[in-house]
Protein backbone atom coordinates (compact mmCIF):
# COMPACT_ATOMS: atom_id res chain seq x y z
CA UNK A 1 0.00 0.00 0.00
CA UNK A 2 1.24 3.46 -0.89
CA UNK A 3 2.50 5.54 2.05
CA UNK A 4 1.10 9.05 2.43
CA UNK A 5 2.31 11.97 4.46
CA UNK A 6 0.20 12.36 7.61
CA UNK A 7 0.12 16.09 6.99
CA UNK A 8 -2.24 15.62 4.06
CA UNK A 9 -3.63 12.09 4.41
CA UNK A 10 -4.89 9.93 7.26
CA UNK A 11 -6.73 6.67 7.87
CA UNK A 12 -10.48 6.62 8.12
CA UNK A 13 -11.70 5.31 11.46
CA UNK A 14 -14.86 3.85 9.92
CA UNK A 15 -13.43 0.41 9.22
CA UNK A 16 -9.78 0.22 10.28
CA UNK A 17 -10.14 1.01 13.99
CA UNK A 18 -13.44 -0.77 14.35
CA UNK A 19 -12.09 -4.00 12.87
CA UNK A 20 -8.54 -4.17 14.23
CA UNK A 21 -8.55 -7.11 16.62
CA UNK A 22 -5.93 -9.03 18.53
CA UNK A 23 -4.53 -12.14 16.93
CA UNK A 24 -5.39 -14.29 19.95
CA UNK A 25 -8.94 -15.65 19.61
CA UNK A 26 -9.97 -13.06 16.99
CA UNK A 27 -13.42 -14.54 16.36
CA UNK A 28 -14.24 -14.70 20.06
CA UNK A 29 -13.43 -11.01 20.57
CA UNK A 30 -16.16 -9.90 18.19
CA UNK A 31 -18.64 -12.80 18.47
CA UNK A 32 -21.10 -11.09 20.85
CA UNK A 33 -20.94 -7.84 18.89
CA UNK A 34 -21.55 -9.72 15.64
CA UNK A 35 -24.67 -11.41 17.02
CA UNK A 36 -25.95 -8.05 18.25
CA UNK A 37 -25.39 -6.50 14.82
CA UNK A 38 -27.24 -9.35 13.11
CA UNK A 39 -30.25 -8.95 15.41
CA UNK A 40 -30.14 -5.18 14.96
CA UNK A 41 -29.98 -5.53 11.18
CA UNK A 42 -33.07 -7.77 11.20
CA UNK A 43 -34.92 -5.26 13.40
CA UNK A 44 -33.99 -2.32 11.14
CA UNK A 45 -35.32 -4.10 8.05
CA UNK A 46 -38.50 -5.33 9.75
CA UNK A 47 -39.37 -2.09 11.54
CA UNK A 48 -38.79 0.21 8.56
CA UNK A 49 -40.38 -2.26 6.17
CA UNK A 50 -43.49 -2.61 8.34
CA UNK A 51 -43.85 1.17 8.48
CA UNK A 52 -43.65 1.33 4.68
CA UNK A 53 -46.30 -1.38 4.33
CA UNK A 54 -48.52 0.22 6.97
CA UNK A 55 -48.46 3.68 5.36
CA UNK A 56 -48.48 2.75 1.67
CA UNK A 57 -51.22 0.12 1.94
CA UNK A 58 -53.53 2.15 4.17
CA UNK A 59 -55.58 4.68 2.13
CA UNK A 60 -56.04 7.11 5.02
CA UNK A 61 -52.29 7.18 5.70
CA UNK A 62 -50.86 7.46 2.19
CA UNK A 63 -53.25 10.36 1.47
CA UNK A 64 -51.47 12.48 4.08
CA UNK A 65 -48.45 14.33 2.64
CA UNK A 66 -46.59 14.34 5.97
CA UNK A 67 -46.69 10.52 6.00
CA UNK A 68 -44.91 10.50 2.64
CA UNK A 69 -42.02 12.27 4.37
CA UNK A 70 -42.01 9.42 6.90
CA UNK A 71 -41.93 6.91 4.02
CA UNK A 72 -38.93 8.75 2.58
CA UNK A 73 -37.02 8.45 5.87
CA UNK A 74 -37.88 4.74 6.14
CA UNK A 75 -36.44 4.15 2.67
CA UNK A 76 -33.26 6.00 3.65
CA UNK A 77 -32.87 3.99 6.85
CA UNK A 78 -33.26 0.74 4.91
CA UNK A 79 -29.90 1.57 3.30
CA UNK A 80 -28.35 0.89 6.71
CA UNK A 81 -30.22 -2.39 7.08
CA UNK A 82 -29.59 -3.65 3.55
CA UNK A 83 -26.03 -2.44 2.87
CA UNK A 84 -24.07 -0.76 5.68
CA UNK A 85 -24.92 -3.02 8.60
CA UNK A 86 -24.55 -6.37 6.71
CA UNK A 87 -21.18 -5.36 5.27
CA UNK A 88 -19.91 -4.09 8.61
CA UNK A 89 -21.17 -7.22 10.38
CA UNK A 90 -19.47 -9.46 7.83
CA UNK A 91 -16.17 -7.71 8.51
CA UNK A 92 -16.69 -8.17 12.25
CA UNK A 93 -17.41 -11.85 11.75
CA UNK A 94 -14.31 -12.70 9.70
CA UNK A 95 -12.14 -9.95 11.32
CA UNK A 96 -10.79 -8.82 7.95
CA UNK A 97 -11.89 -7.40 4.61
CA UNK A 98 -12.63 -10.20 2.14
CA UNK A 99 -14.30 -8.13 -0.57
CA UNK A 100 -12.90 -6.05 -3.41
CA UNK A 101 -11.30 -2.70 -2.58
CA UNK A 102 -13.83 -0.56 -4.56
CA UNK A 103 -16.58 -1.96 -2.31
CA UNK A 104 -14.63 -0.65 0.68
CA UNK A 105 -14.63 2.94 -0.50
CA UNK A 106 -18.25 2.51 -1.62
CA UNK A 107 -19.03 1.57 1.98
CA UNK A 108 -17.39 4.78 3.15
CA UNK A 109 -19.28 6.89 0.61
CA UNK A 110 -22.65 5.25 1.35
CA UNK A 111 -22.17 5.64 5.11
CA UNK A 112 -21.54 9.39 4.98
CA UNK A 113 -24.09 10.00 2.21
CA UNK A 114 -26.77 8.07 4.09
CA UNK A 115 -26.02 10.02 7.27
CA UNK A 116 -26.34 13.32 5.43
CA UNK A 117 -29.50 12.39 3.51
CA UNK A 118 -31.14 10.87 6.61
CA UNK A 119 -30.38 13.86 8.84
CA UNK A 120 -31.59 16.28 6.17
CA UNK A 121 -34.76 14.20 5.68
CA UNK A 122 -35.49 14.48 9.40
CA UNK A 123 -34.81 18.21 9.13
CA UNK A 124 -37.32 18.74 6.31
CA UNK A 125 -39.89 16.70 8.25
CA UNK A 126 -39.38 19.06 11.18
CA UNK A 127 -39.76 22.04 8.83
CA UNK A 128 -43.05 20.61 7.58
CA UNK A 129 -44.34 20.00 11.12
CA UNK A 130 -43.17 23.44 12.29
CA UNK A 131 -45.08 25.05 9.44
CA UNK A 132 -48.16 23.04 10.44
CA UNK A 133 -47.88 24.28 14.03
CA UNK A 134 -47.92 27.87 12.77
CA UNK A 135 -50.48 27.55 9.98
CA UNK A 136 -52.44 24.28 9.86
CA UNK A 137 -54.72 25.02 6.89
CA UNK A 138 -52.93 27.54 4.68
CA UNK A 139 -51.95 25.45 1.65
CA UNK A 140 -54.46 23.85 -0.68
CA UNK A 141 -54.20 20.22 -1.68
CA UNK A 142 -52.31 20.80 -4.95
CA UNK A 143 -49.71 23.10 -3.41
CA UNK A 144 -49.42 20.82 -0.37
CA UNK A 145 -48.40 17.85 -2.52
CA UNK A 146 -46.05 20.02 -4.60
CA UNK A 147 -44.24 21.16 -1.45
CA UNK A 148 -44.11 17.59 -0.14
CA UNK A 149 -42.56 16.36 -3.40
CA UNK A 150 -39.91 19.06 -3.11
CA UNK A 151 -39.22 18.10 0.53
CA UNK A 152 -38.77 14.45 -0.49
CA UNK A 153 -36.31 15.22 -3.30
CA UNK A 154 -34.33 17.95 -1.53
CA UNK A 155 -32.44 15.76 1.05
CA UNK A 156 -31.37 13.27 -1.63
CA UNK A 157 -30.19 15.98 -4.01
CA UNK A 158 -28.31 18.03 -1.41
CA UNK A 159 -26.82 15.06 0.45
CA UNK A 160 -25.58 13.15 -2.60
CA UNK A 161 -24.33 16.23 -4.44
CA UNK A 162 -22.29 17.40 -1.42
CA UNK A 163 -20.92 14.17 0.06
CA UNK A 164 -20.17 12.02 -2.99
CA UNK A 165 -17.74 14.49 -4.64
CA UNK A 166 -15.91 14.91 -1.33
CA UNK A 167 -15.42 11.14 -1.01
CA UNK A 168 -14.40 10.71 -4.66
CA UNK A 169 -11.83 13.53 -4.72
CA UNK A 170 -10.72 13.42 -1.09
CA UNK A 171 -10.09 9.74 -0.41
CA UNK A 172 -8.53 6.59 -1.77
CA UNK A 173 -8.61 2.98 -0.59
CA UNK A 174 -6.19 0.08 -0.32
CA UNK A 175 -5.81 -3.31 1.33
CA UNK A 176 -3.39 -3.59 4.25
CA UNK A 177 -1.72 -6.98 3.69
CA UNK A 178 -0.53 -7.24 7.32
CA UNK A 179 -3.92 -6.80 9.00
CA UNK A 180 -6.06 -7.82 6.00
CA UNK A 181 -8.15 -4.72 6.59
CA UNK A 182 -9.38 -2.21 4.06
CA UNK A 183 -7.95 1.23 4.74
CA UNK A 184 -9.54 4.37 3.35
CA UNK A 185 -7.01 7.19 3.21
CA UNK A 186 -8.45 10.70 3.38
CA UNK A 187 -7.13 14.16 2.71
CA UNK A 188 -7.56 15.81 6.09
CA UNK A 189 -9.48 18.86 4.88
CA UNK A 190 -11.84 16.72 2.80
CA UNK A 191 -12.62 14.38 5.68
CA UNK A 192 -13.22 17.26 8.09
CA UNK A 193 -15.58 18.90 5.59
CA UNK A 194 -17.41 15.60 5.03
CA UNK A 195 -17.98 15.08 8.75
CA UNK A 196 -19.28 18.62 9.21
CA UNK A 197 -21.56 18.54 6.16
CA UNK A 198 -22.93 15.05 6.72
CA UNK A 199 -23.82 15.47 10.40
CA UNK A 200 -22.84 18.55 12.40
CA UNK A 201 -24.43 21.19 10.16
CA UNK A 202 -27.84 19.49 9.72
CA UNK A 203 -27.81 18.39 13.38
CA UNK A 204 -27.33 22.02 14.48
CA UNK A 205 -30.28 23.06 12.29
CA UNK A 206 -32.42 20.24 13.73
CA UNK A 207 -31.74 21.27 17.32
CA UNK A 208 -32.36 24.93 16.51
CA UNK A 209 -35.66 24.20 14.79
CA UNK A 210 -36.76 21.83 17.58
CA UNK A 211 -36.13 24.55 20.16
CA UNK A 212 -38.05 27.13 18.14
CA UNK A 213 -40.92 24.65 17.66
CA UNK A 214 -41.27 24.09 21.40
CA UNK A 215 -41.30 27.84 22.05
CA UNK A 216 -43.86 28.40 19.29
CA UNK A 217 -46.10 25.60 20.58
CA UNK A 218 -46.08 26.99 24.11
CA UNK A 219 -46.90 30.51 22.91
CA UNK A 220 -49.70 29.31 20.62
CA UNK A 221 -51.15 27.14 23.39
CA UNK A 222 -51.26 30.13 25.76
CA UNK A 223 -52.95 32.25 23.07
CA UNK A 224 -55.52 29.52 22.37
CA UNK A 225 -56.47 29.39 26.05
CA UNK A 226 -56.93 33.15 26.22
CA UNK A 227 -58.76 33.38 22.89
CA UNK A 228 -60.59 30.12 22.15
CA UNK A 229 -60.50 29.39 18.41
CA UNK A 230 -62.70 27.35 16.11
CA UNK A 231 -59.90 24.87 15.43
CA UNK A 232 -61.16 21.29 15.68
CA UNK A 233 -60.12 18.74 18.28
CA UNK A 234 -58.42 16.69 15.54
CA UNK A 235 -56.25 19.71 14.69
CA UNK A 236 -55.19 20.10 18.34
CA UNK A 237 -54.35 16.37 18.46
CA UNK A 238 -52.31 16.69 15.28
CA UNK A 239 -50.37 19.59 16.77
CA UNK A 240 -49.56 17.55 19.88
CA UNK A 241 -48.50 14.63 17.72
CA UNK A 242 -46.34 16.93 15.59
CA UNK A 243 -44.56 18.38 18.61
CA UNK A 244 -43.94 14.89 20.00
CA UNK A 245 -42.49 13.74 16.66
CA UNK A 246 -40.29 16.85 16.45
CA UNK A 247 -38.80 16.18 19.88
CA UNK A 248 -38.36 12.41 19.51
CA UNK A 249 -36.99 12.56 15.96
CA UNK A 250 -34.54 15.30 16.94
CA UNK A 251 -33.34 13.34 19.95
CA UNK A 252 -32.92 10.06 18.06
CA UNK A 253 -31.28 11.58 15.00
CA UNK A 254 -28.80 13.78 16.87
CA UNK A 255 -28.05 12.01 20.16
CA UNK A 256 -27.41 8.53 18.71
CA UNK A 257 -25.11 9.78 15.94
CA UNK A 258 -23.26 12.42 17.94
CA UNK A 259 -20.81 10.07 19.79
CA UNK A 260 -19.42 8.59 16.58
CA UNK A 261 -18.97 11.87 14.75
CA UNK A 262 -17.45 13.75 17.68
CA UNK A 263 -14.90 10.95 18.13
CA UNK A 264 -14.22 10.95 14.40
CA UNK A 265 -13.62 14.69 14.52
CA UNK A 266 -11.28 14.37 17.51
CA UNK A 267 -9.40 11.61 15.72
CA UNK A 268 -9.00 13.78 12.62
CA UNK A 269 -7.50 16.65 14.61
CA UNK A 270 -5.24 14.30 16.56
CA UNK A 271 -3.79 12.68 13.45
CA UNK A 272 -3.47 16.01 11.67
CA UNK A 273 -1.44 17.36 14.58
CA UNK A 274 0.64 14.20 14.92
CA UNK A 275 -0.62 13.55 18.45
CA UNK A 276 -1.43 9.96 19.38
CA UNK A 277 -2.30 10.56 23.05
CA UNK A 278 -6.00 10.89 22.23
CA UNK A 279 -6.27 7.55 20.42
CA UNK A 280 -9.63 5.89 21.04
CA UNK A 281 -9.76 2.20 21.87
CA UNK A 282 -11.29 -0.37 19.57
CA UNK A 283 -14.10 -1.14 22.03
CA UNK A 284 -15.16 2.51 22.16
CA UNK A 285 -15.27 2.73 18.36
CA UNK A 286 -17.40 -0.41 18.27
CA UNK A 287 -19.84 1.03 20.81
CA UNK A 288 -20.28 4.39 19.10
CA UNK A 289 -20.67 2.71 15.72
CA UNK A 290 -23.34 0.48 17.26
CA UNK A 291 -25.17 3.51 18.67
CA UNK A 292 -24.99 5.14 15.25
CA UNK A 293 -26.62 2.11 13.60
CA UNK A 294 -29.26 1.82 16.35
CA UNK A 295 -30.65 5.14 15.16
CA UNK A 296 -32.09 3.41 12.08
CA UNK A 297 -33.99 1.02 14.36
CA UNK A 298 -35.28 3.73 16.69
CA UNK A 299 -36.78 6.12 14.12
CA UNK A 300 -39.56 3.68 13.06
CA UNK A 301 -40.72 3.70 16.69
CA UNK A 302 -40.78 7.51 16.67
CA UNK A 303 -43.43 7.55 13.92
CA UNK A 304 -45.79 5.70 16.26
CA UNK A 305 -46.21 9.05 18.03
CA UNK A 306 -48.66 9.82 15.21
CA UNK A 307 -52.03 8.53 16.38
CA UNK A 308 -53.18 7.65 12.85
CA UNK A 309 -50.09 5.51 12.21
CA UNK A 310 -50.73 3.68 15.48
CA UNK A 311 -54.33 3.08 14.41
CA UNK A 312 -53.07 1.77 11.09
CA UNK A 313 -51.03 -0.91 12.86
CA UNK A 314 -54.03 -1.79 15.01
CA UNK A 315 -56.17 -2.20 11.90
CA UNK A 316 -53.73 -4.66 10.37
CA UNK A 317 -53.41 -6.48 13.67
CA UNK A 318 -57.18 -6.96 13.90
CA UNK A 319 -57.38 -8.09 10.29
CA UNK A 320 -54.58 -10.61 10.83
CA UNK A 321 -56.53 -12.40 13.58
CA UNK A 322 -58.78 -15.35 12.68
CA UNK A 323 -62.35 -14.43 11.61
CA UNK A 324 -61.37 -10.76 11.34
CA UNK A 325 -61.03 -10.25 7.60
CA UNK A 326 -63.28 -7.16 7.68
CA UNK A 327 -62.99 -4.02 9.85
CA UNK A 328 -64.30 -4.71 13.33
CA UNK A 329 -66.05 -1.40 13.95
CA UNK A 330 -67.65 1.55 12.21
CA UNK A 331 -64.81 3.79 13.43
CA UNK A 332 -62.24 1.60 11.66
CA UNK A 333 -64.22 1.77 8.39
CA UNK A 334 -64.29 5.57 8.59
CA UNK A 335 -60.57 5.66 9.41
CA UNK A 336 -59.56 3.50 6.45
CA UNK A 337 -61.53 5.61 3.97
CA UNK A 338 -60.91 9.08 5.41
CA UNK A 339 -58.68 11.55 3.53
CA UNK A 340 -57.03 14.69 4.86
CA UNK A 341 -54.42 17.20 3.66
CA UNK A 342 -52.43 17.30 6.93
Amino acid sequence: MVEYSSRYFQNSTLLTNGLSVSRSHPHLSHFELTILHILLDIWICLSNGSQLINILLTPALRCRPRNILVVNICFIELVIGLFVCPLYTDSLLVTNWRHIVPLCISFEAVFYAQTCVSTLAVLVLLVDRFYYLLSPRTLGLTWRWAVTTLLVILPWFIGLSLVCPLVVYGSTAGLNKDTRSCQVIWRTKYQTTTVFISFFLPAFLILTLATISVIAYVILSILDKRQPSVVSTDCHQEKRDSLCVILLASLASVALQFPYFILALIDIFCEDGGRRSCDTSESVWSQVMLANIIKSGVLPLVWLAYSDIRRGFMCYYRRSRPFSSVPSSEEEIVYRSKSTIL
